[in-house]
C-alpha cells in the first residue's frame, strides 16, 4: 500500500468500510478523514480493492472553502461523485514529496476511473495527471480555475463532460492518448510528442 512507511496526518487512505462518503471517518484508515487546517502537502489515496469503490466527496469547509488536495491517487474501478459543498475539489498543482520524489497531482493506477459530471475540479497552478498502461480516465467533471494540466500517462484521458471547461492555464499531453466523447470540450492542448483524438 502506498501509505506504508509514512506516518502523517495529511496522508489519508480510503477503506470504504462503512459507506461511500468521504466525510465519514469510519471510511478512512485510522479514522483519519480529510479535515480543515491540515499541513500541506495533502495526499488522498483511494486504493484498489476497498469495500466501496463508488465514492462521494461530501466534505466542505464552509466559509473556509473547499477540500484542497496536493496528490490524489486513485485505484481500480472508482467512480467519484460530489455532493453539496463537496462538488468542488481543488487540485493545488503543488509538489507532493514522497520518499524523495514528487507524486503526481492526479495519479490514476486503476483500469477504469470515472470523475462524475457533478464534480468541479478547480485547478490551481499546473497539475500533473498520470495513469497506468491501459488505464482509462473518464473525465465528466468540469475543469475550472486559474491553472492547467499536463497529462503524461500511458493510458487514455477522455473528456466526457456536458458542461464547458473554464480553466485558464496551459494543457499539455506527453506520450498518451487524449479523447473527447463530449461535444463540449473547451480545451486547448499542446502536443509535444503525441496527437489528440478529439
Amino acid at each position: 500500500m502506498l501509505a506504508a512507511g509514512i506516518s502523517r496526518a495529511d496522508f489519508h487512505v480510503w477503506t470504504g468500510a462503512a459507506s461511500g462518503y468521504w466525510s465519514n471517518t469510519n471510511n478512512w484508515q485510522g479514522g483519519d478523514a480529510p479535515h480543515i487546517f491540515e499541513t500541506t502537502p495533502i495526499y488522498i489515496n483511494l486504493p484498489s480493492g476497498a469495500a466501496h469503490l463508488t465514492v462521494t466527496n461530501d466534505i466542505s469547509y464552509g466559509i473556509f472553502g473547499s477540500l484542497a488536495v496536493d496528490s490524489l491517487i486513485v485505484g481500480d474501478n472508482y467512480t467519484i461523485y460530489g455532493k453539496s459543498g463537496g462538488t468542488n475539489i481543488i487540485l493545488t498543482g503543488n509538489p507532493a514529496p514522497f520518499f524523495g520524489i514528487n507524486l503526481q497531482n492526479l495519479y490514476c493506477t486503476g483500469g477504469f476511473i470515472v470523475f462524475d459530471g457533478g464534480l468541479n475540479l478547480i485547478l490551481n497552478n499546473t497539475n500533473t495527471i498520470t495513469n497506468s498502461i491501459g488505464s482509462f480516465i473518464y473525465m465528466q467533471a468540469t475543469l475550472s480555475g486559474s491553472g492547467g494540466w499536463t497529462f503524461e500517462g500511458l493510458g487514455t484521458l477522455d473528456f466526457a463532460g456536458v458542461n464547458p471547461n473554464t480553466y485558464q492555464g496551459p494543457s499539455q499531453c506527453f506520450q498518451a492518448k487524449l479523447n473527447s466523447s463530449s461535444s463540449i470540450i473547451n480545451i486547448w492542448v499542446i502536443m509535444p510528442q503525441a496527437s489528440p483524438v478529439l
